[in-house]
């Protein structure tokens, strides 16, 4: 009967221990804790999705030098003004010199410049330190604001998809 007793206790303890505080995982610095159960902190985007019918997005990350990306992007650029009449793709920036004469020539075909980090810390608050975190992704908006013409509306999480960074932590 003792047994009995413990081993109803024990489970009661269990699901008493699930009312927690839900939140603390807030206040570790490990992007790993993300599971499949866990809430999605995006928008509908899948095929399937109530309210999609179609999503396609072209984007290249870590710009810091434009050769390389004229390079690579010039043969997807054409095609999509081809098919499209524009050359939608977001380069996701770090650091690029905003007075550079490709930036405005992508901008005209369609091309978006966006906003990474400068420093590209990973995780973004690896140093536990909001205020370096804040610094990196200001100091990148302004970058990306002083392009002639470029309206930067999109953010990429340093190493998003290496270490799936983004969290509650982050959107608070």
């Amino acid at each position: 009967m003792r047994a009995f007793l413990l081993a109803i206790l024990a489970a009661g303890s269990s699901v008493f221990a699930a009312d927690g505080n839900r939140l603390v995982y807030l206040d570790e610095n490990d992007p790993y804790y993300v599971s499949r159960a866990f809430p999605k902190l995006t928008t509908p985007q899948w095929i399937g999705e109530e309210g999609v019918e179609a999503v396609i997005v072209l984007a290249v990350d870590d710009m810091r030098e434009t050769p390389k990306y004229e390079t690579f992007l010039r043969p997807i650029l054409d095609r999509l003004k081809k098919i499209d009449g524009r050359a939608s793709v977001s380069i996701m920036t770090n650091k690029i010199d905003p007075t550079l004469p490709k930036l405005q020539e992508w901008l005209k075909e369609g091309v978006s410049l966006e906003v990474h980090t400068i420093d590209h810390p990973c995780p973004l608050f690896n140093s536990n330190d909001f205020a370096k975190a804040k610094s990196t992704y200001d100091r990148c908006v302004e970058l990306m604001s002083a392009i002639p013409g470029n309206r930067p509306v999109a953010f990429r999480m340093p190493c998003c998809d290496s270490l799936n960074t983004p969290s509650p932590r982050f959107w608070e």
